[in-house]
């Protein structure tokens, strides 16, 4: 406990307003941290206080910014008025934009001139966009031009996430220095150009019916140093609607891919197989698979896999051996026959292989069931002798 006569000496001692003397980098580390509603409240503190927001590199703008002013004024008003407000009293770098939370802003030509005003004059604020290295944009409506337009002129972006409530007609991604990519939303026709840099990537939801832009042995050409890849169901069918014929292989191999995620998909629907398996055939260096079986349209699939392309998966992994996986995960596992010969394959073909979870699919699969697909998967020949399958029934 601090003596009475110590707490004079740090009173004496200290200034009479701590945070006002601390290092700017010190301060402007604790607003980042804030709503920027309070961020921006600040500037009643003091003269010193009343432009420390202007310099924040990192905008967070939700619907709590626009819903705290005066509901009397129209929301459009408010909500553009806010807008122009930060970008003219904005100074220095911004490194990280978001502009999330406002799924229900509607169509606005007002809103829309404004992102087109943000898009397209880059010699007023997207001079401020010049070090933006992330940038998220979530649950928004917005033309293809003007997000292709916005994306073109960061051109040191490095993190992309788009969660978009629209659907697009056609983007290209052209940000040469992007790491991550994380889209979620419909759109018609998705290019990835040249992404040297591209580390993540995932396509969730994107329109089933439609094209990616280029045949599917192509699409990832220009991203070599992938390493984590998540698709779904949607996102399958995304990419091989624009492929007469999905290849054993990819015309370009992924050699950086480690991680490949497939989420919500069905191994007993042709399309979705046939891409899964190629897309590990064409990761040599794959260390991590994970999959969520989903057999809800079991019913209604479009192609179902026929017994003698079940037959033949082993002999076309004939000349591939997986010398680096090392962890599988398969969640939704129901025991049908695509699913255990895609099991025996991976046990057969990986001489590293540490772990293989397989969570069993509880609803609307016996008991006697479950266990026979225990019993198979338990007398399969395992090519690593480290290689444990672990067995969970609470899927």
């Amino acid at each position: 406990m601090m003596l009475p006569n110590d707490k004079k000496l740090c009173s004496a001692t200290l200034p009479s307003d701590v945070l006002s003397n601390l290092p700017e980098n010190v301060l402007d580390d604790i607003l980042i941290r804030m709503p920027l509603r309070d961020v921006v409240g600040t500037s009643i503190l003091s003269k010193k206080w009343r432009y420390n927001w202007c310099r924040l590199p990192e905008l967070t703008l939700d619907q709590t910014l626009w819903d705290s002013t005066n509901e009397s004024i129209p929301f459009v008003t408010r909500f553009t008025d806010i807008i122009y407000h930060l970008l003219v009293l904005h100074v220095g770098p911004i490194t990280k934009f978001i502009l999330s939370d406002i799924a229900n802003l509607g169509n606005y030509s007002k809103i829309d001139n404004l992102v087109m005003f943000l898009s397209r004059n880059a010699f007023i604020y997207l001079q401020g966009f010049s070090e933006l290295v992330s940038f998220e944009l979530c649950e928004v409506t917005i033309s293809s031009e003007m997000l292709g337009s916005l994306i073109s002129h960061i051109q040191l972006l490095e993190k992309l996430v788009l969660r978009i409530s629209s659907i697009l007609n056609y983007i290209q991604i052209d940000a040469p220095k992007l790491k991550s990519f994380d889209f979620t939303g419909n759109i018609n026709i998705l290019s990835l150009g040249k992404a040297p840099f591209l580390v993540k990537l995932s396509l969730v939801n994107t329109a089933a019916t439609l094209k990616a832009g280029k045949h599917l042995s192509k699409y990832f050409e220009f991203c070599p140093a992938l390493e984590h890849l998540h698709l779904d169901y949607s996102s399958l069918q995304f990419l091989a609607a624009g492929s007469d014929d999905i290849a054993a292989k990819l015309s370009s191999p992924l050699n950086c891919l480690k991680c490949l995620c497939l989420s919500e998909i069905c191994l007993d629907e042709s399309v979705e197989l046939s891409f899964a398996l190629c897309l590990i055939r064409s990761s040599p260096y794959l260390q991590d698979i994970q999959m969520k079986i989903d057999h809800s349209a079991l019913d209604k699939l479009v192609v179902p896999v026929s017994v003698d392309v079940v037959n033949e998966i082993p002999s076309s992994f004939s000349d591939v051996t997986l010398d680096y996986l090392r962890s599988v995960k398969l969640e939704g596992i129901t025991g049908t026959k695509t699913e255990i010969e895609f099991i025996k394959l991976l046990l057969s073909k990986s001489p590293v292989l540490v772990r293989v979870l397989i969570q069993q699919k509880i609803a609307n699969v016996s008991a006697e069931t479950r266990l026979k697909v225990v019993t198979q998967i338990t007398k399969f020949p395992r090519a690593s002798p480290k290689a444990e399958v672990d067995y969970n029934s609470g899927v």
